[in-house]
């Protein structure tokens, strides 16, 4: 029916939308973490964030309404741009002076 469908519509932009902020909070406790030091723990919560954000990104193209889509797509792509950078920063290779090691690409976060 209509109204069920419309409720589920609503259901799923309130998932997304707190999805999306919980996978924002991680991005910034994993750059707490990465500035105070402790890597192995910016790693384990920028994995959460990807997590979400590859959860999301796998449902967004089931919300109905345009305009609700659009305004979770560009939360989306500030989150998107903000998890690149970190993990540039976490991944990127210890060379050492004189030795050029190439650093590994940025995760290639579905789309």
């Amino acid at each position: 029916s209509q109204q069920l469908q419309s409720e589920t519509e609503r259901t799923l932009v309130a998932f997304l939308a707190t999805d999306t902020e919980t996978c924002a909070i991680f991005y910034r406790v994993a750059s707490r973490y990465l500035q105070d030091g402790d890597r192995a723990a910016a790693k384990r919560v920028f994995g959460k964030a990807k997590k979400g954000y590859l959860v999301i990104t796998r449902m967004l193209p089931r919300v109905a309404d345009g305009q609700k889509r659009k305004a979770i797509e560009r939360r989306l792509d500030a989150l998107h741009r903000k998890l690149t950078a970190l993990h540039k920063k976490l991944f990127r290779t210890g060379a050492k002076p004189g030795h050029k090691r190439p650093e590994r690409p940025s995760p290639q976060f579905a789309r």
